[in-house]
């Protein structure tokens, strides 16, 4: 709805603003924060604009504003982690497959070496 509405044209920026605050509130709640972090920016610039530095709506947008950056930066972070685990993960899950079957051919070679073998009658 609110990516609809920041699409169609308006003439009242004011709207504009908060539409943008509202789309943002949403994306943070869906863990989308660098979106959220752009599309409150655009808030922040509206009411900076129109409202001044000193109005609480412009405060509030610019406090918001950090705590989605934060947000975006800890998810990054996180993310950044959570794929170096899982890479770790597979190239152990590597070396122990290879290891399996080292430890299975190895063994396969000294079952033929110790298979006695049978005597021919003639």
């Amino acid at each position: 709805f609110y990516q609809e509405a920041s699409n169609r044209k308006t003439c009242d920026r004011m709207l504009e603003g908060m539409i943008s605050k509202s789309t943002a509130l949403v994306l943070a709640a869906l863990g989308e924060f660098k979106a959220a972090y752009e599309s409150e920016k655009v808030a922040y610039g509206i009411y900076r604009l129109i409202l001044g530095e000193e109005h609480d709506l412009t405060r509030n947008s610019a406090n918001t504003l950090k705590q989605f950056m934060k947000l975006a930066v800890d998810k990054g972070t996180q993310l950044v982690a959570e794929d170096k685990k899982r890479r770790e993960k597979q190239a152990a899950d590597a070396i122990a497959s290879q290891l399996e079957a080292d430890e299975a051919l190895e063994e396969e070679k000294k079952k033929k070496k110790k298979k006695p073998k049978k005597k021919k009658k003639n």
